[in-house]
């Protein structure tokens, strides 16, 4: 039995190009954090968050924290290739449930592409909620960037 035909004009088609969208940004941001996160400086003068919640949540500034226990810097290092990997790996699998699932029109395909966006907004919600436990306040502007390299000098 075949389905109807695939139109990328249809609504189920805007879906499955966001959702490649989606996979295939998280997907570069995974392959790039290592490359981007190899330098001899913290990536974007953070450890997690931001500068401000950061040096709310660990207590100083985290270049000032760095310079005093340079294995904070090994620490970023070693979690920005975990989790580089992590999100190539997420990518790939909302790239491939969306073009051989929902593309399709699976029945599975949808609620398994939900599921993965309520895991990413719950884990958000717990990296944050670790903040507000520990009294940090939280804006938009503490979200953290996409990429932002800072070239030391």
């Amino acid at each position: 039995m075949e389905g109807p035909t695939f139109n990328w004009a249809s609504p189920l088609g805007v879906g499955v190009a966001v959702l490649l969208g989606w996979g295939a940004i998280n997907t570069l941001i995974g392959v790039l954090a290592p490359i981007v996160g190899r330098g001899p400086v913290l990536v974007a003068d953070i450890l997690v968050l931001s500068p401000r919640t950061d040096a709310a949540m660990f207590g100083g500034d985290p270049n000032a924290l760095v310079r005093e226990f340079p294995p904070l810097l090994a620490l970023q290092r070693v979690l920005l290739v975990w989790l580089g990997a992590s999100l190539a790996a997420f990518g790939l699998l909302i790239i491939t449930v969306t073009w051989f699932g929902l593309r399709r029109g699976e029945p599975w395909a949808l609620p398994v592409l939900a599921g993965c966006w309520l895991i990413v907004l719950a884990g958000f919600a717990l990296l944050f909620k670790r903040y507000v436990d520990a009294g940090v306040t939280l804006s938009l502007g503490d979200l953290p960037p996409l990429f932002h390299y800072r070239h030391s000098s």
